[in-house]
């Protein structure tokens, strides 16, 4: 029988006494097998087959060239009957990596990013639910939280081997979080309506805002209805030692902030309405990566990351940059009726227009005249991006200073996201040693013009 925690330990392998390959042009090639895992945690799809019209086909395609993305050519669609006679499927498995012959045997190896089964029964679910399980590579807060009117907590709350970490109702939705000696576990329960097939990318991306890790799901299981479906994943390695510090402290007796900052950022990506996740998620998912490698590219993507938010979040609000338009065209009107070259000519009126349009500093200070950030917070920016993006190399007696350059402007992402997501609450403040503990309740609104 299927057993999930095997996963955990690197130990989890499936026989398959059938396994149908087939194409985008439908053509299906027949096999025995096993999908297994690696050292690394990988799934592996081992393949027998006696097919040697797949082979030719197998053999035609080779391995993709480097440098080159892996054309759709070189994808198939997977599905095998266990020998519990349980079908399990999987959309796009690519099978160019290795393949060999042995006498009568074609053998096939790959990589095989996820498996999934959806089986009937005969009893319907009261509610909808998603179980996902994590590794227990992350930290969580180290201090439960229950929300009112939440009673999911009270099955497992008299089982030793669990630890409940919070158990609250955001909008329709009740959420469960505990670990046990494999695992840390999520569960969503849907209070009216179905889930949404978003909903687990959705609290991924909010989890890793909050915890400041980047978040892999590796079993997500889902009942609804009458059924109940199975999604088994990779596991994927977290990135080790990276330095971004959770918004909020995991030792701090704010824990219900936590919860509180998650639910508000839960809404905001769910906004999103996509298979993907945002954009602001994808770059801190980057940021948490970088900043396990050097300072210097945790200080590169911190950066850009603000840029990035400013100009793509915040632009919209800034009014346009009109004082300069009667000294450009005065200069216009000279530089025509003047003796210059045109090359000298065409380049300058190239650089009028960045004068009126936006840019980072021009947002910031809007941000700034509202009283939304404060001046420091622009100065540390450009402090800290100009030298690191004209190749500076950090020596070791100036890294405590641009450590405290990320850190404070890890401190203007933060409040950046938090004015985004409308989150008003308790924060630590990474601009000062110690990360004091403060109060966050600033809002950004639209005025009736649209600007700041």
């Amino acid at each position: 029988m299927l057993n999930i925690d095997d996963l955990a330990v690197g130990k989890f392998s499936l026989d398959f006494p059938k396994i149908v390959l087939s194409n985008k042009s439908g053509k299906e090639y027949l096999g025995a097998g096993n999908i297994f895992q690696d050292s690394d945690g990988d799934l592996q799809l081992k393949m027998y087959s006696y097919d040697e019209e797949g082979y030719r086909l197998f053999n035609k395609l080779g391995k993709p060239k480097p440098g080159r993305i892996i054309p759709n050519s070189h994808y198939f669609k997977f599905s095998g009957k266990d020998t519990f006679d349980q079908e399990w499927k999987s959309e796009r498995v690519n099978f160019g990596y290795d393949l060999s012959a042995d006498f009568k045997n074609i053998i096939i190896k790959s990589n095989i990013h996820y498996i999934k089964q959806k089986v009937k029964g005969i009893v319907k679910f009261n509610r909808p639910q998603y179980v996902i399980r994590f590794k227990k590579d992350i930290r969580f807060p180290k201090v439960d939280y229950y929300g009112k009117s939440a009673k999911s907590y009270e099955k497992i709350k008299n089982d030793f081997r669990v630890n409940i970490i919070a158990n609250f109702i955001h909008n329709d939705l009740e959420f469960l979080f505990y670990e046990n000696e494999k695992w840390y576990i999520a569960e969503v329960f849907s209070n009216k309506g179905r889930l949404s097939e978003n909903i687990v990318n959705y609290l991924c991306e909010a989890l890793q805002f909050v915890l400041s890790a980047n978040i892999y799901c590796v079993v997500i299981e889902k009942f609804e209805g009458y059924y109940d479906s199975i999604q088994i994943r990779n596991i994927r390695k977290s990135s080790p030692s990276h330095r971004i510090p959770p918004p909020i402290s995991f030792n701090s007796a704010k824990t219900s902030d936590i919860w509180k900052m998650f639910c508000k950022y839960y809404d905001f990506v769910s906004k999103n309405n996509s298979v993907n996740y945002h954009p602001i998620s994808l770059k801190l998912h980057n940021l948490i990566q970088a900043s396990s490698i050097s300072l210097e590219s945790q200080s590169l993507s911190i950066t850009t990351l603000i840029e990035s938010i400013v100009m793509n979040n915040f632009a919209l609000y800034l009014k346009a940059i009109d004082k300069y338009e009667i000294d450009i065209a005065k200069l216009k009107k000279h530089l025509v009726s003047d003796n210059y070259q045109q090359e000298f000519i065409d380049r300058i009126n190239g650089f009028f227009p960045l004068l009126v349009r936006p840019n980072p500093n021009n947002v910031l200070r809007a941000l700034l005249n509202k009283r939304l950030i404060k001046k420091y917070h622009i100065d540390t920016w450009n402090e800290l991006r100009n030298p690191i993006a004209h190749g500076k190399i950090i020596e070791f007696k100036d890294y405590q200073k641009y450590l405290t350059l990320c850190y404070k402007c890890q401190s203007l992402f933060n409040l950046l996201i938090f004015l985004l997501i409308e989150y008003q609450g308790y924060y630590n403040d990474f601009s000062q040693y110690g990360f004091k503990m403060k109060s966050f309740k600033k809002s950004i609104t639209r005025v009736s013009s649209g600007t700041l």
